[in-house]
């Protein structure tokens, strides 16, 4: 699969010269310039070069000169993405990395090529850098379940993915809780991040296989994994929620319950932020939009998200107090 990290928010997935306007409220420095790699596994699939220009030129001509094949247009709060040809991801990865990884490893991104099904992979990879990759085991199966008793929840879904790169991204500090964990790609984030707080999921199984996900971490901040079903009591004090996939018609009859345990939390924290990703799969997010109106709900800017995954209908929510 690919994988990407830094500066999620500005990556287009069109294979010709692309013009990203940035929202007024975002700005940039020199030491934001940065570039971009594309993974499957360990094969680099794509380069791109990120200029951010935060005047009418370039903040950091140290960094343009050490890039000297990107092309830049002087706009104004504007982003230019440039996809280098073979010969400048060659000479441009060496320049960056003062290294000669194998011919081989440079391989340019097929859009022809079949895609694969990861939900019924042994393992899903995601990459979060260049330097930080996390490889989850998943234990999917063909029994309508996807592997779980309570169902989907043993295999890392798009949902989930977009989620976790923008708390990779833009969340910086914190303790969370996250509902409906299935094999804990988002607690994964959340660790590697720093964060302390609990991973939870209903099912049995699906907790087994994020804590052994968890475990494989070296690095981070203590995350808890417990058993927990929606409606239950709970009296922890976190600063986020995080939920992926959970606003969907095969959980419809738990929501009132999911309804419930906000409304606890909120009690216990009223600065509480709730974020959920999702896809329309039915209907059962109509259900929750009236369930939450006491609540201000919110759909979080998409400029960040892929356009691929923009396109499946995946959109990212945020929950507050009014």
């Amino acid at each position: 699969m690919l994988g990407y990290g830094l500066l999620g928010d500005l990556l287009s997935y069109d294979f010709e010269f692309t013009e990203i306007l940035v929202p007024p409220q975002v700005t940039f420095g020199g030491d934001e310039v940065k570039c971009r790699f594309f993974f499957e596994g360990s094969v680099l699939k794509e380069y791109y070069v990120v200029i951010c220009i935060a005047s009418s030129e370039l903040a950091e001509p140290t960094f343009k000169e050490s890039l000297p094949l990107i092309d830049s247009v002087e706009l104004e709060r504007s982003v230019i993405i440039k996809r280098l040809t073979f010969t400048d991801i060659e000479s441009t990865y060496n320049k960056i990395n003062d290294q000669s990884p194998p011919p081989s490893s440079l391989v340019l991104y097929d859009p022809t090529q079949k895609k694969i099904d990861t939900l019924k992979l042994e393992t899903y990879s995601l990459s979060l850098t260049p330097d930080i990759t996390l490889t989850l085991e998943q234990r999917y199966l063909p029994d309508k379940k996807g592997g779980t008793d309570l169902g989907f929840g043993a295999s890392v879904y798009p949902c989930s993915v977009v989620l976790s790169l923008y708390i990779y991204d833009h969340i910086y500090q914190g303790s969370f809780l996250e509902l409906g964990s299935g094999p804990g790609l988002i607690s994964c984030v959340c660790k590697v991040k720093g964060f302390r707080g609990w991973c939870t999921d209903g099912d049995s199984g699906s907790c087994e296989l994020s804590r052994i996900n968890l475990n494989k971490l070296e690095e981070g901040e203590e995350v808890i994994v417990e058993k927990y079903l929606w409606g239950e009591e709970i009296d922890k004090y976190v600063e986020y929620v995080f939920m992926s996939d959970v606003v969907a018609r095969p959980y419809v009859e738990d929501l009132p319950k999911l309804i419930n345990t906000l409304k606890e939390l909120f009690k216990i924290n009223p600065e509480l932020k709730v974020l959920f990703s999702y896809k329309n799969r039915g209907g059962g997010e109509e259900t929750f939009w009236r369930m939450a109106g006491e609540w201000k709900v919110e759909r979080v800017e998409e400029y960040w998200i892929r356009s691929e995954w923009r396109k499946e209908g995946i959109e990212v929510w945020r929950i507050t107090t009014k």
